[in-house]
């Protein structure tokens, strides 16, 4: 079929020369101003879509006012005697995306990332002077030749929210497709959208699919080599809940600030060497915790018979014993005792028990002997057994009562070295009365085993003075 529009000269000055890029609506094509003999882009609507002359035409108003470099620049804008409504851009060498795609196939990481960077920069100021780009597509993206250096983008056809079909199901956000007007939240889902087909090689959801209730595929089944940042980032773009994306294509291009800038081989090579960095640092991590483990337990360890110096003036404490309770329950029994129960009572442990009740050795960890800095307590003295059938080599038998265990009660005895009270002593004459008589305390003297003296009770306190004589007493 013949384009009819090739080799048109419009408004006697804009001659089309060569169909850029295809069209339900309108078409761009390449040209020239014949007047300065300058190239050009024209854009044309044509006849028998004459109902959107005006909306071409407004859109056409509000990009010449952006000064931004990934928009296509509008030079002018007119309509012919036919209806025929065209809009005149600035020249551009390059090729439309989906051109680009279908030759060259799956993009560089790095490349379909600097692309959507541009795309979003451009569409962020589109979004100063409408609600939206309203039909962002592969088919509206132009991009410089890659031979000749970095990709440059410009973005065309900035289309009203009533005319999505011009980006194509595949690309417009599913609430656009149910009526909703489109806004920059929109714009977000095409963005991802394009961005999907540049590194998967064809596009999220076909004209088939009902894109609100599918899923994307995931991007690992078409490739392997994109950055583990990356296609999180794009299924954000892609939520089928606006709320759920990025709320402005600026956002958007921040979180792809970065990702994917290298090559997929060496952001292949650079995972790897994470995960041998984690593997070292996690290695020298306990290796560390292990030898403080080791010098904590071995060169650090403190003797207690070192360490722990004892009391130089204490002595050794007989615990009372707490499993066999025997002096406890003992203590216990005395309680209601009376005194004299007490004091006749056998409260001896069975032979052979030491005297903390459990034959417990204070000195037992020490291998018999005391440790370094205790005192000295010495041997102990002579042992002697008291026979209950003689008497007591240390104090009178008579008034002592001897128990079966050996064990001898006897009163107190009085304090010897207390000073006894004169006797009053009456004096030979019968017609005086006699004068107390004071009688030197006689000095003590030990008392031989043998001798048997009564001991005086221990109530005794001191001498009862006997009775002065009567007169008419004889004196015996």
């Amino acid at each position: 079929m013949t384009d009819i529009n090739l080799g048109r000269v419009l408004a006697n000055r804009y001659r089309v020369d060569l169909l850029l890029a295809t069209s339900e609506f309108a078409p761009l094509y390449r040209g020239t101003n014949t007047v300065v003999e300058r190239p050009v882009l024209i854009r044309i609507l044509a006849p028998e879509f004459g109902d959107f002359r005006m909306q071409m035409l407004d859109e056409a108003r509000d990009i010449s006012r952006i000064s931004n470099a990934n928009i296509l620049s509008v030079t002018d804008i007119g309509t012919e005697t036919d209806k025929t409504a065209y809009v005149v851009y600035e020249d551009f060498d390059g090729e439309t995306l989906s051109s680009a795609m279908k030759r060259d196939g799956k993009m560089p990481t790095a490349e379909a990332v600097g692309i959507a960077t541009q795309i979003a920069e451009g569409a962020s100021a589109v979004s100063t002077v409408r609600n939206s780009h309203g039909a962002m597509s592969p088919d509206n993206v132009l991009v410089s030749d890659v031979l000749a250096g970095p990709r440059r983008v410009k973005l065309f056809n900035f289309s009203s929210p009533e005319n999505y079909d011009s980006a194509g199901p595949e690309f417009t956000a599913p609430e656009v497709v149910n009526g909703v007007p489109a806004n920059e939240r929109s714009d977000v889902y095409s963005l991802g959208a394009v961005l999907f087909t540049m590194l998967a090689g064809e596009p999220p959801f076909t004209r088939n699919d009902s894109v609100e209730e599918l899923p994307p595929p995931p991007l690992s089944s078409f490739r392997s080599d994109l950055s583990p940042d990356l296609e999180p980032s794009i299924l954000t773009a892609l939520a089928k809940n606006p709320e759920m994306r990025y709320q402005t294509v600026a956002e958007f291009a921040q979180n792809l600030d970065g990702v994917g800038a290298q090559p997929a081989a060496t952001a292949a090579t650079h995972g790897n060497n994470n995960l041998w960095k984690t593997a070292f640092i996690v290695l020298a991590g306990i290796s560390i915790l292990a030898a403080a483990l080791i010098y904590a337990t071995s060169v650090k360890q403190t003797d207690p018979r070192t360490q722990l110096r004892p009391d130089a003036n204490g002595l050794p404490v007989q615990p009372i014993n707490p499993a066999t309770g025997a002096q406890e329950q003992a203590l216990a029994n005395m309680a209601g005792m009376p005194a004299e129960v007490i004091a006749n009572s056998n409260m001896a442990l069975p032979p052979g028990t030491l005297p903390g009740g459990d034959g417990y050795d204070a000195w037992r960890n020490g291998g018999g002997k005391p440790p370094a800095g205790a005192p000295n307590i010495g041997p102990g003295g002579q042992v002697i057994t008291i026979d209950p059938n003689n008497p007591s080599q240390f104090m009178p038998a008579e008034g002592c009562v001897m128990q079966p265990s050996g064990i001898l009660l006897c009163p107190a005895p009085l304090n010897a070295n207390a000073a006894k009270k004169p006797t009053p002593t009456p004096k030979n004459s019968a017609n005086t009365q006699p004068s107390p008589t004071p009688k030197t305390a006689p000095e003590e003297k030990p008392t031989p085993a043998t001798e048997k003296t009564p001991a005086k009770p221990a109530t005794q306190k001191s001498p009862v003075p006997k009775p002065t004589a009567k007169p008419g007493d004889i004196e015996s």
